[in-house]
């Protein structure tokens, strides 16, 4: 798919209360259960989960029988209702009961810590793992389903709490970055079923990690994290700086129809935790040799005519959801012309690359999370992406709103436009952007990320690219735009 044809549906089902596998999920050992019960009233987007994945689901109040399942999920706790000491002997008669239910080597998923005495009552029905859902959840998906622990009843071959889940074992078994006993730890980091779930893999507990591995959480983000991996090894194959600057492509698989890719463990600290946010600042330097190193190295040359007939239908899309004004739609009109009429070199474009994907350590900046990257697409849009967070986010730090930031440190002449313009020029001599397709590729970069973003918002919702497309068209004639773009 090219990166000008925006997917239709990429922000369909991604509320909190869409479909998504929830996170306490894989901390089993077997994260496909065929029979799942809920004890109370289950969490809506987790009980649809077990029924698109084609698993028995039953729903039981608190108190009655029911058939074994191979994973109980007790989805609101007694205690809610109950003094503290009636609470505590309900939740002892509640596990007791279902401990006499549950299958063989069935799970509890209990939304309560596990006190001793809870402790001692599993432990006396088999039940000789515990694995904490708390610590290793965000703040957002707490809210969403059980918040306690996950315990497993013991077979013969049991594993410990400190072991890998079985299939993190399976999929790392023979690999330098198998992760050994406590060296494991899963962070899920937003409620949003767009969001991956992360493990992180070391080789112990106290070890530096050596690898990552991003799993999606719906099988229908699973093309996304397909195309991270390819990028990633076609990345490798070009060698150079661009290779270095991005994680290396260990291993990819699934757990239960969710694609899951390992990827080198990039250490340092974020970009946004390291940087001064001046524009002298050497990791700032250090991100746009990284992003020109990346349109360099992949550089090919392509008609302009491969990204025209794209950019107008983007335009058509543009106009119906922003109504910008006759100048700026005939602007943007005349932008796909001059680039009809050049050769563009097509590059590996990351699609994503604001400061918040960055790592820096000793100086060097990395470029992370590849899932927007397509090849061949248009120059200049990741250094233009980037410049405006980075811009963003310096004027913030002076107490600016997002639009007075850029108005100070892009339209006009500044300290900061200068140095990005120094960043521009640099990146057009290295990759081959000539000066007359400076001005098009900036601004039609804008329009594309305005209509992407609209994919994503309900109709009434502007948004902030469509109104910033239309800004920067018309401040166009500004000093720190024309410097910006070589006019």
């Amino acid at each position: 798919m090219s990166i000008l044809q925006l997917p239709k549906g990429s922000a369909v089902d991604n509320s909190p209360d869409a479909p998504a596998c929830p996170p306490w999920l894989l901390l089993l050992d077997d994260p496909e259960p065929a029979s799942v019960l809920f004890v109370g009233d289950p969490d809506r987007a987790t009980e649809q989960w077990f029924l698109e994945v084609g698993a028995k689901v039953s729903v039981r109040p608190p108190s009655g029988g029911s058939a074994p399942a191979d994973v109980v999920v007790v989805a609101a706790p007694s205690r809610r209702t109950l003094n503290r000491r009636h609470a505590l002997a309900a939740e002892r008669e509640l596990i007791n009961e279902l401990a006499t239910e549950v299958g063989p080597h069935a799970a509890l998923v209990l939304p309560w810590p596990v006190r001793e005495a809870t402790t001692t009552v599993l432990a006396s029905h088999g039940f000789a793992v515990l694995r904490p859902i708390q610590p290793i959840l965000g703040r957002p998906a707490r809210k969403r389903g059980a918040a306690g622990y996950v315990t497993l009843r013991d077979a013969e071959n049991g594993s410990v709490a400190a072991d890998p889940p079985r299939w993190l074992a399976t999929l790392s078994r023979g690999q330098t970055w198998a992760p050994g006993p406590g060296g494991w730890s899963l962070r899920v980091p937003s409620a949003y079923p767009s969001q991956k779930a992360v493990v992180t893999l070391a080789p112990t507990p106290t070890a530096p990690a050596v690898a990552v591995l991003k799993l999606t959480r719906h099988p229908r983000f699973n093309e996304r994290l397909d195309n991270e991996f390819t990028q990633l090894r076609q990345l490798a194959t070009s060698g150079g700086e661009a290779s270095r600057r991005a994680p290396a492509a260990l291993a990819a698989g699934q757990v239960a129809g969710m694609t899951a890719v390992v990827e080198e463990a990039v250490g340092g600290l974020p970009f946004l935790d390291s940087t001064t946010l001046k524009p002298d600042c050497p990791l700032a330097t250090s991100a746009v040799e990284a992003i020109t190193a990346l349109g360099s190295s992949t550089a090919l040359p392509l008609s302009g005519q491969a990204f025209s007939g794209p950019l107008t239908e983007l335009l058509d899309r543009f106009v119906v959801r922003n109504n910008p004004p006759d100048v700026v739609a005939g602007f943007l009109a005349e932008q796909i012309a001059v680039l009809a009429d050049h050769e563009v070199p097509g590059v590996l474009f990351h699609g994503d690359l604001g400061t918040w994907n960055l790592m820096a350590k000793d100086g060097f900046v990395r470029i992370l999370d590849w899932e927007s990257a397509e090849a061949p697409g248009p120059p200049l849009w990741d250094l233009a992406y980037f410049v405006r967070s980075f811009a963003v986010r310096a004027g913030r730090r002076r107490g600016l709103d997002r639009d007075r930031a850029i108005d100070r440190n892009l339209v006009a002449s500044s300290p900061f436009n200068q140095a990005a313009t120094v960043w521009f020029r640099n990146y057009a001599d290295q990759v081959g952007v000539t000066n007359e397709l400076l001005a098009p590729l900036f601004h039609l970069g804008w329009m594309h990320r305005a209509v992407k973003e609209s994919n994503r918002l309900e109709p009434d919702r502007p948004g902030h690219y469509g109104p910033l497309c239309t800004r920067l068209v018309l401040a166009r004639n500004r000093p720190g735009l024309r410097s910006l773009l070589s006019q």
